[in-house]
Parts: structure tokens; sequence; C-alpha cells
């Protein structure tokens, strides 16, 4: 708190702020590669986990196997090999 003013101190935006950006720009994906861009854009740690575990799908069927977070009809979405983003992917690779 700074006395001479009687306000605290904030950060420039807030954190909620950044999490409705987040949920916004993730929400709005019209297609893998715009939810590949969303997720791999300054506001993702602001995305709350239950959003990161139920991303839209944009067609096809629901791939096998591990660590697919979404797809198209040809592509599927995944960690990168880093882990700290996301990768688009051919199926069955």
């Amino acid at each position: 708190m700074n006395e001479a003013t009687n306000v605290a101190p904030t950060e420039p935006e807030g954190w909620a702020a950044r999490v409705a950006r987040a949920c916004a720009s993730v929400h709005a994906a019209a297609s893998l590669d715009e939810l590949a861009a969303a997720l791999n854009g300054p506001d993702f740690a602001a995305l709350p986990l239950k959003d990161l575990v139920t991303l839209p799908t944009f067609g096809g069927e629901r791939p096998r196997g591990r660590c697919v977070f979404s797809w198209d009809t040809d592509r599927v979405l995944m960690m990168n090999e880093l882990g700290d983003g996301f990768a688009i992917e051919p199926r069955g690779r």
C-alpha cells in the first residue's frame, strides 16, 4: 500500500484480464492453426487447466494415443518437443 496515496500497487494489467483474454483467444479459434497460435501466445500461462483439457476440435474422429489436445481431419495438436508450447503434427505420426 502506498501510504501517500492510500492505493495498493497493481500490475499494469491484472491477472483476471489475462485469464479472460486467454480464454477468449482459445474459444474464438476457428481452426487448429488459430488454436495453436492462441495457445502459443503470451497469455497461455493464464489459461485455466479446465480449459486446456476441454479444447475445441475441428473435425475428424478422436485420434488414438496420448498427449493429443485437439485435432482436425488431418492433424493433431500436441505439446512440442521442449514441452513449453504446442505443435501441429500430421495424424499417425
